[in-house]
C-alpha cells in the first residue's frame, strides 16, 4: 500500500510527474527522483537544479551524496516560508484538490464502491488531466512545452469519468468463442483512469469481484452514472478520519461548517464586486484612451496638407498606337491655340485652354510673377508636374503645363519627345530682342 508520494514539477512548463512510494524515507525519495530524471531524459531534458522543502529526506546525508555525484544544486525554502517554494506547494494544492473532488463525486452517486485506497489512481488521473489540458490563451499544454511536441487533443475523446461504471465484454467472445446463452456477456467494472505505458484508448479498471486493476479494451462506458443506483443512507462517512484526513489536513480541504460557510460566502461576494468596480474603471479608462485616440487622428488629419489632383492639359494629347504625343500647337495673330482634335478621340483629351502671351515691345521680357505651385503630396512624373521648369531662367517666357494623370504611365521616349516639342514652341514664341 502506498504512504505517499514525490510530486516533481518543472518550472517552464508547470509539467508534473508523480512517484508513489511506499514509505517516506531517504531511499525510497532517491528512487523517485531517479524515476523522475529517468523520464525527463526520454524527452530530453536534463535536471540541473532542485527546490524542496526542508523535509528530511532531501535534507538527508544520502540524498546530498547522491545530488553531488550528478553534480546538482539544490535549494531549500525556510521554515514556515511556503512562498519561497510557492510554485511547487500551489501544485501539490491543485493536483490533491482535483482527486479528493473526484472521489467524492464517484462515492455519491455510487457508494456501494466508495474506497479510499484508490486515491493513488485518483492521482494519477489527475495529473495526466493537468498535464495534457491545453491553455485557454496559448492552446499549449504542459506536455507540449515539456516534450516540444503537440499532443494530439482528439485523443481526448478518451477521457471518461473516474469512478463511473465500465462494462468489459467477456474474454471468452473476443477472443472468437462463444458463451451460454443465459450467460451475461460483460462484466461490470469500476474506471480508474489510464496507464502509462499503454495507449490512451486502453482504459484501467477494478475488477469489484477480484480487487484485481487491469488494462481493457472492449469496454463500454457509462459517464453519466445511470446504470447504478445510490442511496442517502449508504453514503460513506466522509467526516470519518479516512476521507478527512486523505489528502492531509489543509484548510483548502475540508467541509466548511455554517459559520465559516457563511464567511465565505460574504468574502466572495465582496470580492465579485470589487472585480466589478475594477472592471468598470478599466472600461471607463479604455473608453477615455479611445476617445482621446479619435481626436489625436482628427487633429492629425486636418493639419495634413491638402491633396493637389492633377489639373486638365493646356494641350491635347493625340494617341497613335501605343503611346501618347502632344499634338501639333499653331500661333494665330497673337494668340496660342492647339490645333483641331479629332472626334473619335475627343473623351480622351480635356479641354483645351488659352495660355496668354506677353505682349510685343522694346523692353526687355521679363518673365510674369506666378504664384507659388504647392508640391502634391503624391508623387508623380516631373514632366507631367512642371514640365519647363527644368529650362533656364533667362528672358524667354516661363509657362507652367499640367499634364494629365494618363501621362504616367508613357514610356520615357514619349516623355522626352514632349519636353523637345515643348522648346521648339518656346523658340517660336521667344521674341528677337
Amino acid at each position: 500500500m502506498y504512504t505517499g508520494g514525490c510530486i516533481s514539477v518543472d518550472h517552464a512548463s508547470n509539467y508534473i510527474q508523480v512517484e508513489f512510494q511506499t514509505t517516506l524515507s531517504s531511499h525510497a525519495t532517491i528512487v523517485s527522483k531517479e524515476q523522475f530524471e529517468s523520464h525527463c531524459r526520454d524527452h530530453g531534458v536534463v535536471v540541473q537544479k532542485y527546490l524542496t522543502d526542508n523535509g528530511s529526506a532531501f535534507t538527508s546525508f544520502a540524498f546530498t551524496q547522491h545530488l553531488n555525484t550528478f553534480r546538482q544544486i539544490i535549494r531549500h525554502s525556510s521554515a514556515s516560508a511556503h512562498h519561497q517554494s510557492g510554485h511547487a506547494e500551489r501544485s501539490i494544492q491543485t493536483i490533491m484538490s482535483i482527486p479528493r473532488a473526484m472521489m467524492i463525486h464517484a462515492a455519491i452517486h455510487w457508494p456501494d464502491m466508495a474506497d479510499t485506497s484508490v486515491w493513488a489512481m485518483a492521482v494519477s488521473h489527475a495529473v495526466f488531466l493537468w498535464n495534457h489540458m491545453p491553455n485557454p490563451h496559448t492552446g499549449l499544454s504542459p506536455t507540449d512545452i515539456f516534450t516540444r511536441s503537440r499532443w494530439k487533443l482528439s485523443q481526448l475523446h478518451n477521457v471518461h469519468v473516474w469512478g463511473s461504471p465500465v462494462y468489459i465484454l467477456d474474454k471468452r467472445i473476443s477472443d472468437g468463442n462463444k458463451i451460454p446463452r443465459w450467460k451475461p456477456r460483460s462484466q461490470r467494472c469500476i474506471n480508474l483512469g489510464f496507464a502509462n505505458s499503454y495507449a490512451s484508448s486502453v482504459p484501467l479498471v477494478l475488477n469489484p469481484n477480484t480487487g484485481t486493476i487491469t488494462p481493457q479494451f472492449h469496454c463500454v462506458f457509462d459517464d453519466w452514472i445511470s446504470t447504478v443506483t445510490s442511496d442517502v443512507s449508504a453514503l460513506p462517512d466522509f467526516a470519518s478520519a479516512s476521507w478527512y484526513n486523505m489528502f492531509s489536513d489543509s484548510h483548502y480541504q475540508y467541509v466548511l461548517d455554517d459559520e465559516d460557510a457563511s464567511k465565505l460566502d460574504e468574502l466572495d461576494q465582496e470580492l465579485e464586486d470589487s472585480y466589478d468596480h475594477c472592471d468598470a474603471d478599466q472600461a471607463r479608462e479604455r473608453v477615455l484612451k479611445a476617445i482621446e485616440r479619435s481626436r489625436n487622428d482628427e487633429l492629425t488629419f486636418k493639419a495634413l496638407p491638402p491633396v493637389l489632383t492633377p489639373q486638365p492639359t493646356s494641350a491635347p494629347v493625340s494617341v497613335h498606337g501605343d503611346k501618347l504625343t502632344p499634338a501639333p500647337v499653331s500661333v494665330h495673330g497673337d494668340k496660342l491655340t492647339p490645333a483641331s482634335v479629332p472626334a473619335h478621340r475627343a473623351k480622351l483629351t480635356p479641354v483645351p485652354a488659352v495660355i496668354p502671351t506677353p505682349e510685343i515691345n522694346d523692353d526687355p521680357i521679363e518673365s510674369p510673377q506666378q504664384p507659388p505651385v504647392q508640391e502634391p503630396t503624391t508623387p508623380f512624373h516631373p514632366v507631367a508636374h512642371n514640365a519647363l521648369d527644368v529650362l533656364p531662367n533667362t528672358s524667354m517666357v516661363k509657362f507652367t503645363w499640367h499634364m494629365p494623370c494618363l501621362l504616367h504611365r508613357t514610356s520615357i521616349i514619349s516623355s522626352l519627345l514632349f519636353i523637345a516639342h515643348l522648346l521648339i514652341a518656346h523658340r517660336k514664341l521667344t521674341p528677337i530682342p
